[in-house]
């Protein structure tokens, strides 16, 4: 039984995935973009989740090598969005740091998702937003229990 549910459960998974990728993140991305790119957003939140990291961090946690992420980190350098560091205790160590101005971007970018959200989900009905809510509330504290 609990192979079914488990088939049945990654079968959904899959097709909720590309729905929330079309209908909510590309549209997010594409505002993004117009500022820096997708990884540089990626390299920025990451940042912001985790605190002041290694290129080597970095690379583990986006999955790119240290070479693919050289260039974006010099961009976002240039942008002003982040810094190089010395490590306080080891100074052989460069940490990447978001900059104030950093910081400041993604709440702006973070209040025209919500603004774009919240226009995108002004369409439902009142019964629509009560199980969408109820949904993701949900679907978040099991997703939290995932390894």
């Amino acid at each position: 039984m609990k192979e079914k549910n488990i088939d049945a459960v990654t079968t959904e998974l899959s097709k909720i995935l590309p729905l929330f990728q079309q209908k909510l993140i590309k549209p997010f991305e594409q505002i993004a973009r117009s500022k820096i790119s997708p990884m540089q957003f990626y390299v920025m939140l990451s940042l912001k989740e985790k605190g002041d990291l290694s290129m080597t961090q970095l690379s583990n946690k986006l999955l790119i090598s240290k070479q693919q992420m050289t260039p974006i980190i010099d961009k976002l350098i240039e942008l002003g969005f982040v810094e190089r560091k010395h490590d306080e205790i080891d100074r052989r160590i460069v940490k990447i740091t978001l900059s104030s101005s950093g910081k400041l971007f993604l709440e702006k970018q973070k209040m025209e998702m919500f603004d774009m959200l919240k226009t995108k989900i002004q369409s439902l009905n009142d019964d629509d937003l009560s199980t969408l809510y109820k949904a993701f509330i949900e679907i978040r504290m099991v997703i939290n229990k995932l390894l």
